[in-house]
Order: structure tokens, then sequence, then C-alpha cells
């Protein structure tokens, strides 16, 4: 029998939304809300799949390859995404029988609501890496070891899991852990194998943050078919558009860097309500009415905050250098009917465990 366990953490955007599809930078910052995974390889064993929190009860692999229909939607997402991973970056869906055991629990809310905290990019991260020792393993190669070519991981990775479509700031920053400064592949101006580039920053010892769950989950997917629409009718004003919110991604990583920390936060505060504006642009509303309850609470406290990610519904993130207004703010934000975790930087990206 062969095992191999593994983690990986929950990401946020802390700045640069959008503006990182145009070729500008974005922060990604990893938090300590980690998805885990267990690779069993026995050839005396069928193969099974647990899926948590999707499924109480282990899922027969045939069953799920012949009988999609017996399963929910999210179910088969994770199925196909299985295959397709595996498929391309292993040799193959199931070499042999196997046990896969996925939990990714902490990124979920107790009703079963994805938080927006980057789970489907945690679970491409955690199936392309045990792909990877799975193939190792079979090469006979001796004991399987993390690739250590992380940008050639995240290439490839992207390409698969993403078709080149995203920014691939969610697989990286998941990959890297901690906080980085990232810029997307360059693919979209003719040179296809161009790897993204990215920067490992610290994150600042006097700032605090609180991630706050809206109760509504969001489609990236369709909020992106949104932006690329605009992009399409109205390419001047648009390009003007994307290079303002550029400009301001940049100056807001620029202070962080510089450790200004007054600019900082004036920046990132002043990128959400940017991000509000796009809503009429895009036909879709990217600042819901509770990112602007909460815009509204954070402002009357002096305390920094916008929405975390494409918007339109998931999480917003509350950034301070004072922990008590934060903590002020806890109490008035589920008064909302809203909940609101505490911000913990996770060093760590993937991990073979």
């Amino acid at each position: 029998m062969i095992a191999w366990q593994a983690s990986a953490p929950g990401k946020l955007v802390v700045v640069g939304e959008y503006a990182v599809l145009e070729g500008h930078r974005a922060l990604g910052l990893a938090i300590n809300r980690r998805a885990h995974a267990r690779l069993t390889l026995d050839h005396n064993t069928a193969s099974q799949l647990h899926l948590q929190p999707l499924s109480n009860q282990p899922i027969d692999w045939s069953d799920a390859l012949h009988q999609p229909s017996a399963f929910s939607a999210e179910i088969n997402e994770a199925l196909e995404m299985i295959e397709s991973i595996w498929r391309a970056l292993g040799q193959s869906p199931c070499p042999r029988s196997f046990f896969l055991e996925i939990n990714t629990s902490e990124l979920f809310d107790e009703l079963g609501s994805k938080l927006g905290m980057g789970s489907s990019a945690a679970v491409a991260v955690l199936l392309s890496g045990l792909a990877q020792q799975m193939g190792s393993s079979s090469q006979d190669s001796g004991d399987a070891q993390q690739p250590l070519d992380l940008r050639a991981w995240h290439h490839r990775l992207w390409r698969v899991h993403q078709r080149g479509q995203g920014s691939g700031l969610d697989l990286a920053t998941i990959l890297v852990g901690g906080l980085i400064a990232y810029t997307q592949p360059r693919s979209v101006d003719g040179a296809p194998d161009a790897m993204a580039e990215w920067s490992s920053l610290m994150w600042p010892k006097s700032l605090y943050g609180r991630i706050v769950w809206t109760g509504k989950s969001a489609s990236t997917a369709d909020m992106l078919v949104a932006y690329r629409a605009w992009k399409a009718r109205a390419p001047e004003a648009f390009a003007a558009f994307m290079k303002a919110l550029g400009q301001c991604a940049d100056a807001v990583i620029d202070a962080l860097t510089m450790g200004d920390m007054e600019a900082f936060l004036e920046g990132f505060t002043d990128y959400g309500a940017r991000m509000g504006t796009m809503g009429g642009l895009i036909e879709r509303s990217v600042v819901t009415p509770a990112h602007k309850a909460l815009a509204q609470l954070a402002t009357a406290e002096r305390v920094g905050y916008k929405p975390s990610g494409a918007g339109g519904g998931d999480i917003g993130l509350m950034l301070s250098q004072d922990p008590d207004r934060l903590a002020h703010l806890a109490g008035e934000i589920e008064a909302l009917g809203m909940m609101s975790i505490e911000l913990k930087v996770d060093a760590d990206g993937w991990r073979l465990e």
C-alpha cells in the first residue's frame, strides 16, 4: 500500500481583482483555513472517493463515472476536476485501485456554502500535487519528492484547470503561501509559454484584519463572462477604466512595500470603491448591498474595507492597524446577519505531509 497526505491553504485577493487580467499586479494572501487530501493506492480494494463536506459517505469511482445523474451538481463538478487534472498531470485517473479523501470543510460555512476562499483552486492544487507524486512512484524512482519548480507546476495547472482564462492568482497563492505580488502569464500577448511572475512579501505585523462572509455565494465564472462582454462592446472605455484600476493596485502594492500603512489602507479602500463603479459597466452587481453596508460600517469606524475576489457576494476584507476597532465591528457584522473571521495568514502553501 502507498499513501500520501497533503494540505493547501485557502486564499484571499487583497487587491488587484480584474486589473490582474489586464497585466497589472495583484496581491494574493494565503489564510490558515486549509483543504486536506489523502490518497491511498491499494490493489485489493475498489476505488472510492470521500469528498467532504459535499458527501458524508464514500463514493464508488465506477458509479461516479457511469452514473453522474445519481450525484449533485457540486459532486459532479468535483469528479470532473479530478478526472481532468489527473489525466493531464498524472498518467491516469486510476492507475490502480485507490481511496481518495478530500476535505474542504474549513472553506465552507456550516450550511455547506462555499465561503469564497479558493476551495476549488485548493483542491486543484492538491489533486495535481498528488498526481505528480503518483507518477513519480509509478516510475520506480524511489521516494516521491515534492516538485521544486513551482512556476512550471503553476503554469501547467493554470492551463489545465483554468484553461488559461483566469488570472492564476489563486493557484499561485495556494502553491506558495503567505503574501505574494503577482502578474499573470502573458499568453494573451502572443507568448503562450510565458509563465506567471510573483514575489513573496511580508505581511505587516501592525496590520490586522477580519474576513466577512456576506452569506451569499457568487459565481466568479459568471462575473468574468460579463467582464469580457463589457471589454468587447466598449473597448476604449474599458481600457481607460482598467488602466486607472491597475494604477490604483500598483500604488497600493508600492505603499505596502514601502511600509506606508496609511497610504496602503487608503488605496485599499479606494480600490473597493472603484470596483463598485464597475457594476453598471459590466451589468452585474460587483459591490452588492451587503458589501455596501459593510463598507459603511468600516468607514464609520475608520477601517479599510473592500470585497475580496470578483464580487457579487462571497467575502469582504476589513483591515486596520487598530485591532480594537475590528473587534468592535465584529458585533455589528453579526447584527447584520453576517459572519466575520479573524484574519490569520498562513505562511505555508501546498504541503506534502
